[in-house]
Parts: structure tokens; C-alpha cells; sequence
């Protein structure tokens, strides 16, 4: 994929739609909009941020132009990353997943939940465990060869700063480089980094378990995994039978499970009893 960082003019001059579609926003308490996604069909997605700036993903996927804000460096990239690449990889045709993920014994190990979750922190205390960083919010899908592959997102990770103070000095060394911070976490470029990885499990996290101790329960209904997709955007004419076909796929050759946790249960260790319990699992529940 090409990118190419231009200025607010030239990236205003080359849109020129002829005729765009309002695909989505996103707006502030008061109604404001502050993010808007329009498509044409000759110029492709058009991602607009009040103060990340302006983003071009061509209608093949191959080629994102941006013209950044007012944002600092790591502000207008960290919403490159986070917005506009998973996007971009829906775009050319890979099935997008809000999650985090790890490799771990070359098998993909995935985190799913809700923004409470602590899906971030998770996939980082794994890695502390010996596993290799794969995602830190979105997760690349592709059905391959009768098995799921999971392809990285960039090396970077967000973590929440009560967990980061929870790290020792030494820890954070080998989670990576601490980059950039804002008041709600700390940008780290991660240093044990993994490729492209056949789907292993899938763990979704429910953190608000009365119970003393974690349980795992299996997940059969992929209609669960439908509604995890990150992509809301760019669904083509036979993009809803690719969603199906790639959750029917992890249904039957990935384990996935619910994992119920007590909620002061910390990160650490829970990351832990999921990585017990994922290097468990039979070889005949994991894709071959």
C-alpha cells in the first residue's frame, strides 16, 4: 500500500466527486460532526476528522493520501491507524474485526469485548508472557486454504495509563518504546512483533462475573462474530456472504469461547489464565 502526505490545498483540489455518498459520521455531545466518511466511485473513500485532518483511500485499497490537522504527529496517526487503515484493509477485501490479538505458539489468539474490556491490555500482558503482538484494536481476517488467516496491524499499541503504572521499568522496556502520551494512555511502538497467522481462538471477554474464579464457556452461534465486524462502511454487493462464509470458517476450525472473569481481576492475570487455557486446547480444535 502507498501512502503520500499532502497539504490541505492539493488533498481539497483532488476531490472533485462527481457524485459522493454520505456513508457515515460520527458527532459530539452538542450534534457537531466531527467525522465524516463520503465515497465516490471513481475517487474512493473520503475520511474527514475536525483535527486529524483529511484522508483519500482509493477505490482499490492500494493508495491512502492524507493531509493532517491540527493534531500533533502521533494524534493525526494514531487516527490513520485506528480509523483509517482498518478501512482501507475492507477495502481490499479482508474482513475487519474489533480486537485485539497476539500470536502465540503460531496460532492467533484474539480478544474480543466492549471498551471495557481491557482488550489492549490483555494482548500487552501476553506479550510480557512470552506471546508476540499482533493488534492493538483492529484485526485483518481473510479466509485462506480452509482456514482463517489474521493479518497484523501496525506495531503500535495504545495502553491505558493505570496499566502502564502498574508495569515495572523493566516491563516496559520489553513492551517497546513509549512514544507519545495524551491524558487517557500512552502510545508504545511494540518490539516482539508477529506476521500474518492461521486464526487459533477466539476469546470474548465479559469482565463482570460474581464468581471468584475464570470460566470458559465454548461459542457455537457465529452470528456473535458477525456483530464483532469493525466495518460498517464498505460493504459491497458480496460483502455480506464474504462475512458469512469467513464467521462460518472460524465457527468450525478456530476455538472460540466466552470468558467470564470477576471484574477486579487484573490484566496480568487473566491474560495468563487465557494463555493456559488457549495453549490447552486440543490440536483437533485448532486449524491445521
Amino acid at each position: 500500500m502507498e501512502l503520500e502526505v499532502v497539504s490541505t490545498r492539493d488533498f481539497d483540489r483532488a476531490w472533485t466527486p462527481s457524485d459522493p455518498i454520505r456513508k457515515g459520521t460520527a458527532e459530539l455531545d452538542d450534534g457537531t460532526e466531527f467525522i465524516t466518511i463520503d465515497f465516490d466511485p471513481k475517487l474512493g473513500y473520503r475520511m474527514w476528522c475536525e483535527q486529524a485532518g483529511r484522508y483519500l483511500i482509493h477505490p482499490s485499497g492500494e493508495r491512502v493520501v492524507c493531509a493532517p490537522g491540527r493534531l500533533a504527529m502521533w494524534g493525526w496517526q494514531r487516527f490513520l491507524i485506528g480509523q483509517v487503515l482498518p478501512l482501507t484493509a475492507a477495502v481490499r477485501g479482508y474482513e475487519m474485526l474489533n480486537a485485539s490479538a497476539v500470536s502465540l505458539g503460531g496460532r492467533a489468539v484474539a480478544f474480543l469485548g466492549d471498551s471495557a474490556a481491557g482488550k489492549t491490555s490483555l494482548a500487552t500482558n501476553m506479550l510480557l508472557q512470552g506471546a508476540e503482538f499482533m493488534a492493538d484494536d483492529a484485526i485483518a481476517l481473510e479466509a485462506r486454504d480452509g482456514h482463517v488467516l489474521a493479518h497484523p496491524g501496525p506495531p503500535v499499541a495504545a495502553v491505558r495509563h493505570a496499566e502502564v503504572d502498574r508495569l515495572s521499568q523493566a516491563e516496559r522496556r520489553r513492551l517497546g518504546v513509549s512514544m507519545a502520551s495524551n491524558p487517557k494512555e500512552v502510545l508504545f511502538r511494540i518490539s516482539r512483533y508477529s506476521g500474518a497467522t492461521p486464526l487459533g481462538a477466539m476469546y470474548f471477554i465479559d469482565r463482570t462475573s460474581p464468581e471468584s474464579r475464570v470460566e470458559f464457556e465454548p461459542i457455537t452461534d457465529p452470528l456473535l462474530l458477525i456483530s464483532s465486524t469493525f466495518n460498517f462502511v464498505h460493504r459491497p454487493p458480496q460483502g455480506l456472504a464474504n462475512l458469512l462464509d469467513v464467521s462460518a470458517r472460524i465457527a468450525a476450525t478456530a476455538g472460540v469461547f466466552h470468558v467470564m472473569s470477576p471484574p477486579e481481576m487484573g490484566a496480568s492475570a487473566l491474560s495468563a489464565e487465557i494463555k493456559r487455557h488457549a495453549e490447552a486446547l486440543p490440536a483437533s480444535e485448532l486449524p491445521r
